[in-house]
């Protein structure tokens, strides 16, 4: 493997050439969610997406349009629950990619850019309903 590689590339290559779709996620996340999703769509192009509430940075914004991806302003009309008639904005970082492997690094990449997660980072490699997820297994040797 490459050294400039993530060391978790091929856990989730694997993942999604068996299960077409993961979430990655940051378990040690507190405060926010820290989750990116993909998925392979009915054009056969493997989509990358996570949603933020705050607009990133200039230096984010070039980052992730350096690594291929797409920021667009998404807003939702609440129809249910205590925020029932108010609009939430939110922003999705997206894009979809041809091969399995551009769609990890693209995704790897998200979660060092909009979160700041080094590389030696354990990630949780997931299914992407919530109700398909167990607990974290995290490896016994981290960083590998």
């Amino acid at each position: 493997m490459p050294t400039d590689d993530h060391p978790q590339i091929e856990e989730v290559v694997a993942f999604l050439q068996a299960k077409q779709a993961c979430a990655i996620v940051h378990p040690n996340a507190q405060d926010e969610s820290r989750e990116v999703s993909i998925n392979l769509d009915h054009r056969s192009k493997w989509h990358v997406q996570t949603l933020v509430f705050a607009f990133p940075r200039p230096d984010f914004r070039k980052r992730l349009k350096a690594a291929g991806l797409r920021i667009r302003h998404r807003e939702m009309r609440m129809h249910f629950g205590p925020q029932r008639g108010t609009t939430v904005q939110f922003f999705a970082v997206a894009r979809g990619f041809d091969h399995p492997e551009a769609a990890a690094k693209a995704a790897l990449a998200v979660l060092e850019i909009l979160w700041a997660l080094p590389a030696t980072e354990w990630l949780w490699v997931t299914a992407m309903a919530y109700d398909d997820r167990g607990e974290p297994e995290r490896p016994p040797v981290w960083p590998p």
